[in-house]
């Protein structure tokens, strides 16, 4: 069942139609970078007739496996709409909604933030669009090995597994069209590969292992908004995976199971929810995705399964993949996660009904070579569709989920880079975060 809708488009405004008219318009504004546009990084494909005044133009943003080139590229009609070169290889994602994403640049030790020039205009009954020119926003938070990257409630906590620290960024509507600040910085205790989620006025921070040689933490910590530490859970051995639930909980993945951390009256418990029977000792999970609200969870279960899990019950569903995990995405518009397995299929399930597994070839099952790091591929999602990368080829897939019918192949564009990350915005005003 879908539980949310495209916003309408049927009144046109006089600010809304002169950015219809103009394409997109010029970003100005001392926070607008201004990089030398690249040369057209993709082939494009045929273009969809969904250019009314005011309606949705999803955009999407690529980043290079290889390098710090980004492209930002408009969905419908296939065109490129903006280039960056960052400062090096990033991974993407997105900072709590429109305009605003996140790219995490490990190796050069940076983290910068990607205005995708959506614009939302309320109309009361109804929001519109406006579309500007993609822009990277000045400023950027600097530490050793950022890593984790999560948005929550209108603020980005970037965590750097090389310090252990973690810059709190306000991001959001409020924050579109501004430099990027690090408006708090908060200390862990020592390095490891850790994250932070913000929770309104608490931040859940994870802590090194005492053994110094286990990178993964060792528990988790509630720092208060004046970072003190206001309480430490030690149950969750070689965290890694986060997923907030709601306003007010949490889940993390462990090596033993996994962990909700729930808050009332503003003290925070922990709930330890069991594993089903593991096919091996290092089988665990260890990425989540799910509905906002947190009714509805899908960890990865080692590299041919899944879990669904539900946190409020505390059950988990085993799911068994017809090839190792690739990637996946959960689809906010109809509740259910989107997989794709490397031998190039694309999946989707459905919480509710796990013992089906609706399935198309979409990737050609083609690795890189050269002696590189096979980059993987990635997914997003968009209202019906779902996006894939496909680094063996260089390219950009779209897939037809339908609502109930068979998946099917739409359009291909060409990249002249090796696809890495993606992000895709401009989908529904209702489902931002800030």
């Amino acid at each position: 069942m879908r539980t949310r809708l495209l916003a309408a488009t049927a009144v046109c405004t006089a600010i809304v139609c002169t950015a219809c008219a103009g394409g997109s318009s010029t970003a100005t504004g001392d926070a607008a970078a201004s990089p030398t546009p690249a040369a057209p990084a993709a082939a494009g494909w045929p273009a969809e007739s969904k250019s009314g005044c005011g309606q949705s133009r999803p955009r999407a943003t690529i980043a290079d496996a290889d390098s710090g080139k980004t492209v930002v590229v408009d969905i419908n009609s296939g065109k490129q709409v903006g280039a960056f070169d960052l400062a090096g290889k990033a991974k993407l994602a997105s900072a709590g909604g429109d305009p605003l994403l996140v790219a995490t640049q490990g190796e050069a030790g940076t983290v910068q933030l990607i205005d995708n020039g959506v614009r939302w205009i309320s109309h009361g009954d109804h929001d519109d669009t406006a579309h500007e020119a993609p822009r990277v926003l000045e400023g950027k938070g600097e530490g050793k090995k950022p890593s984790h990257a999560v948005a929550k409630d209108g603020t980005l906590a970037v965590f750097y597994d090389g310090t252990g620290e973690v810059d709190l960024i306000p991001v959001g509507k409020k924050a579109a069209g501004k430099a990027l600040v690090v408006e708090r910085t908060l200390a862990s205790g020592a390095p490891h590969h850790g994250v932070a989620v913000p929770m309104g006025e608490d931040t859940l921070l994870t802590f090194a292992d005492e053994d110094t040689t286990q990178s993964l933490p060792g528990g988790l910590q509630v720092l208060g908004s004046d970072g003190a530490r206001k309480q430490t859970f030690t149950g969750c051995p070689k965290l890694h995976g986060e997923i907030p639930l709601g306003k007010d909980a949490a889940l993390f993945g462990c090596s033993d199971g996994l962990v909700k951390l729930s808050r009332e009256s503003g003290v925070w418990k922990d709930t330890k929810l069991p594993y089903p029977a593991k096919d091996d000792e290092a089988q665990r999970v260890g990425t989540f995705i799910g509905a906002e609200d947190g009714s509805a969870v899908i960890g990865d279960w080692g590299k041919r399964a899944l879990l669904v899990i539900d946190p409020a019950a505390g059950g988990t569903t085993e799911v068994k993949l017809p090839a190792s995990l690739s990637a996946m995405a959960w689809d906010p518009f109809w509740n259910r996660g989107v997989i794709v397995t490397d031998d190039g299929q694309v999946h989707t399930l459905d919480p509710r009904n796990p013992k089906e597994l609706p399935s198309l070839n979409v990737l050609d099952k083609q690795p890189r070579s050269q002696g590189k790091k096979a980059a993987k591929p990635a997914i997003a999602i968009g209202e019906n569709r779902a996006y894939v990368t496909d680094p063996g080829s260089n390219q950009l897939v779209e897939v037809d989920l339908g609502e109930s019918g068979p998946l099917a192949k739409k359009r291909t564009m060409t990249l002249d880079f090796t696809p890495g990350s993606i992000v895709v915005g401009g989908l529904d005003s209702e489902l931002d975060e800030g």
